[in-house]
């Protein structure tokens, strides 16, 4: 008597997701299962799925700052479907289109206007260079900031040095928009003020300029 394989195949693993802002793409780890065939992608819970034999999907004509359900399932030689795997594609979100950055001793403190929507910010993350940043290639974040937070500080500068920042935002999916929109500079100054005391009592007497 011939076997009827009625077993849906193991599930595809690890899916990371890339964006742009118009279009997303996704790439997974095979199904372990022997008899693999293809995989079905059901975009944005469309009834009637995409057949690949390859594990890469994309997807085009997007809006931008917009979330996707992609649902992957892997199907097997006998026709056998597996439930599936469902990841949430984000489109990239604009990077904050204002940004200032207030001068401290070694350090400065960046200010910028939220990404929208909020629901859809991963975190943002804020970039540094002594020279104008028109371009983020090669560079790496100098700091990372919760998603709720429009206020971040960077840390270990040089006083009299001026810097440049900018900041990009990372959507749910983890994708970074890397193009430079607002920039800002700053030049951190060492602290040479002492400190303002006010309000001086002794004996609940108050203290004014030149008592002793």
């Amino acid at each position: 008597a011939t076997t009827t394989d009625t077993v849906a195949p193991a599930e595809i693993t690890k899916p990371v997701v890339g964006a742009t802002l118009e279009s997303i793409s996704i790439s997974w780890t095979a199904s372990t299962a022997e008899d693999i065939a293809s995989y079905n992608i059901y975009f944005n819970n469309e009834a009637q799925p995409q057949n690949t034999t390859t594990t890469t999907y994309s997807k085009g004509s997007l809006a931008a700052a917009t979330a996707y359900p992609v649902k992957i399932t892997a199907v097997d030689t006998g026709g056998n479907e597996s439930t599936g795997v469902t990841v949430e594609a984000v489109t990239l979100l604009q990077n904050p289109a204002s940004l200032t950055a207030e001068a401290l001793s070694g350090m400065a403190e960046l200010s910028w206007s939220a990404a929208t929507p909020a629901t859809l910010v991963k975190n943002y993350l804020i970039y540094k260079s002594e020279t104008p940043i028109t371009d983020l290639t090669g560079m790496t974040p100098a700091a990372t900031i919760a998603a709720d937070k429009t206020t971040g500080r960077v840390a270990g500068l040089n006083n009299g040095t001026t810097y440049y920042f900018t900041v990009t935002t990372v959507n749910k999916s983890a994708a970074e928009n890397r193009t430079v929109a607002a920039t800002t500079s700053a030049t951190p100054e060492a602290d040479t003020r002492g400190p303002q005391l006010s309000d001086l009592q002794y004996s609940g007497v108050a203290i004014g300029n030149g008592s002793v």
